[in-house]
């Protein structure tokens, strides 16, 4: 937890808001190569294939591949359908990468997610995999712990759920 400075529209400092991070790690082994793994990761729809809510992806048109990169996901929600974009702000090709969600309204939430891939000694690639959210302002402490329930139970849905769709990719391309 750390405080950051808020100015008004002037520019003017006002009281200091409390910027709260909520986050969920875990870490994979796959097969190698790592050029390999990191095109089947870096591929927006990866995204269909692991989660129970996105049901399409894909690179916004127009948008460069790696850092500044635009990813659009659609949803399926209880309350229809739903666009979120989200943009690579951090890239090491082949290696490393942060998306971060992209607000129309920047507001009290930011979200984003990092990936980082290393060749271990036999050849095998580790995934490490972070979603993170910052919070900004007074957040109810069980709204807080709620987020962070569903963000390690979708962590352990896809330390399953990543191996599996790899497998799938490859066996597919076999």
């Amino acid at each position: 937890m750390w405080r950051r400075q808020q100015t008004t529209r002037a520019g003017e400092p006002t009281a200091e808001a409390e910027v709260v991070e909520v986050s969920s790690t875990f870490s994979i082994v796959v097969p190698g190569p790592q050029a390999r793994v990191w095109e089947l990761i870096h591929d927006p729809i990866l995204a269909v294939g692991v989660s129970d809510h996105v049901v399409n992806a894909w690179r916004e048109a127009g948008s460069p591949v790696g850092l500044g990169e635009i990813q659009v996901f659609e949803l399926a929600t209880p309350a229809g359908a739903l666009r979120s974009r989200s943009r690579v702000t951090e890239c090491e090709w082949g290696s490393r990468a942060v998306l971060e969600l992209v607000q129309s309204r920047p507001g009290r939430v930011r979200a984003g997610s990092d990936v980082e891939l290393r060749t271990l000694e036999d050849g095998t690639v580790e995934v490490a995999m972070r979603a993170w959210y910052l919070l900004s302002g007074p957040f109810p402490a069980d709204e807080v712990e709620q987020l962070r329930r569903s963000m390690d139970e979708e962590s352990e849905r896809l330390k399953v759920r990543l191996p599996a769709y790899l497998e799938s990719r490859r066996a597919a391309e076999a």
